[in-house]
């Protein structure tokens, strides 16, 4: 067991009721030898404490002082723009604060059945989520609150003072203005119970072959403060991740390929990740628990992100900076290439990330050197990959789970882009189109065909040959344009008659392949 579980963990107050105040804050962190006094000595450091590496020692600062800094804290969790690595590391162990909300008070009274053996599931930054049964089935009710608490002005001014005595501190950047908004951001996101309600039903149809799994809504258990879908059952991914063995790997590999196949597939990205709200189910797929705040990808940087995706992945750098160039809407490809080289290669002695990661992580850290704004979906997929690669470094340090995950994705989105051309619309249009090529080529082969056919008959003329027998080849060729022009049209008419949606579409065609065979017919029979 590590040092840090000698440590009594104190569980952090609720999120709206207390705030850590400027003088706490003040002790807390000299408690955990985090900032130096500035009018007075330095108090001895705790034999205990002493011993833990300073990113552990933050972790237990933020989680004593509860409230709004261990909301704070759990924002930070995979920020290697802002942190070092051990202290990213250290923040996945935050549990989300309690909000304390009463279930009773939230789910509707009018419900015929009531959901009976409710149990606390998982808290987030802006609600609280139950698990319990409703009609013989698994459900799970998020009870989000009214209003955040942390927006409203006293609170947030607490909240900015009791970071300053880090701002001389190696911490020094989540002490900026910036970093507060992008928390602020962040945490509106997960309180916005009608953007989630939206974009889970937006989810309901998914491309086959997709690993992520999507709960069905429950409409009859919600209100405007209650969420409701289906659970799901599976083996928890966290309970797995202190075994070392290749189920655990390939469980990892599949969580990874779910967190990319929601990124440049699905187009979303969660506002937060963890291994403790993962669950892979029987089918071979991975679920949430419970479902997290979802971001969506815009339509327009799709393309951009996954280029972005393949190029840290594969090492083609220039590739990578001129498409985060692309996302941020700047011109700041030599900026970033300045800010890119000017930083080391890390040594990876203790390797805690894989290669891609690694090179992911410095992308994200010259982008915030540039000190351009980064959409949000950017720095939560940014925030992921360095959370599941961290995870890939302890269970599976030898491997990039990311790189390996890349290709059958990869596959699945080629498989769903040529679905979707092949689709019954698109095949129609395919259909019409490609018959009208094939109808006008086939015409002008005709009429080359009888413009030889003159020729010959004017050589024929000036030669003093046999006109008749020209006249009988004549006809002949004629009779072999006309048979496969008509034969053209009767294929691309049953083509309609079998595929069309319409029920005149479908008529249209049957008459017209009906004209086409008798036609053919009399035109055969004619022939000599």
């Amino acid at each position: 067991m590590r040092a840090i579980a000698s440590i009594r963990r104190q569980e952090p107050a609720a999120a709206g009721e207390r705030s850590a105040r400027g003088s706490d804050a003040d002790s807390i962190w000299l408690k955990y030898g985090l900032a130096v006094p500035r009018f007075r000595r330095s108090p001895q450091l705790d034999a205990r404490l002493a011993s833990l590496p300073r990113g552990a020692r933050f972790r237990l600062a933020l989680e004593e002082a509860g409230g709004t800094l261990a909301l704070f804290g759990r924002f930070l969790a995979g920020r290697a723009d802002l942190l070092p690595g051990s202290h990213c590391s250290e923040l996945l162990e935050i549990f989300y604060p309690r909000l304390h909300l009463t279930p009773g008070k939230s789910l509707k009274a009018d419900l015929r059945d009531p959901v009976r053996d409710l149990a606390f599931l998982h808290a987030s930054a802006g609600s609280e989520s139950y698990r319990g049964t409703w009609r013989g089935r698994s459900a799970v009710i998020e009870i989000f609150q009214e209003a955040p608490r942390l927006l409203q002005e006293g609170s947030w001014k607490r909240f900015c003072a009791a970071l300053r005595p880090l701002a001389d501190e190696i911490e020094q950047p989540i002490t900026r203005p910036s970093v507060h908004e992008e928390f602020r951001q962040w945490h509106l996101v997960q309180c916005d119970i009608a953007r989630k309600r939206t974009i889970l039903r937006n989810l309901q149809t998914l491309p086959s072959g997709c690993v992520s799994r999507i709960p069905r809504p429950i409409p009859e258990l919600e209100s405007e403060t209650v969420l409701a879908y289906e659970g799901v059952d599976g083996r928890v991914l966290a309970a797995d991740l202190k075994r070392y063995d290749t189920l655990i790997r390939d469980d990892l590999r599949l969580a990874t390929e779910s967190f990319l196949e929601q990124s440049l597939l699905l187009s979303f990205v969660a506002a937060d990740s963890d291994p403790r709200n993962l669950v892979m189910t029987d089918d071979g797929g991975v679920a949430f628990r419970v479902l997290p705040a979802l971001v969506p990808v815009p339509a327009e940087f799709n393309f951009e992100l996954t280029q972005y995706t393949a190029s840290f992945a594969t090492g083609d750098a220039p590739r990578a900076i001129r498409m985060l160039a692309r996302i941020v809407r700047g011109q700041c490809e030599p900026r970033l290439w300045k800010e890119f080289s000017a930083l080391q290669p890390l040594l990876k002695i203790r390797a805690d990330a894989p290669e891609s990661v690694t090179a992911m992580e410095n992308y994200w850290r010259a982008l915030a050197g540039v000190g351009l704004r980064v959409p949000l979906f950017l720095q939560l997929f940014h925030r992921q990959a360095g959370i599941w690669g961290r995870y890939n470094g302890q269970v599976a340090p030898a491997a990039d789970l990311i790189y390996e995950s890349l290709w059958p994705l990869f596959g699945r989105i080629l498989r769903f882009h040529l679905a979707e051309v092949a689709s019954a619309e698109k095949a129609r249009e395919w259909l019409i189109g490609g018959g009208l090529l094939l109808f006008a080529s086939t015409r002008q082969v005709g009429l080359t065909l009888q413009q030889l056919r003159d020729n010959d008959l004017s050589l024929t003329v000036e030669t003093g040959e046999d006109p008749a027998r020209e006249q009988r080849s004549g006809r002949f060729t004629a009779a072999v344009v006309a048979f496969s022009m008509l034969l053209v049209l009767l294929v691309f008419s049953l083509q309609v008659a079998f595929r069309g949606a319409a029920p005149m579409l479908q008529l249209s065609g049957s008459l017209v392949a009906l004209l086409c065979g008798v036609l053919l017919f009399l035109l055969v029979v004619r022939m000599e």
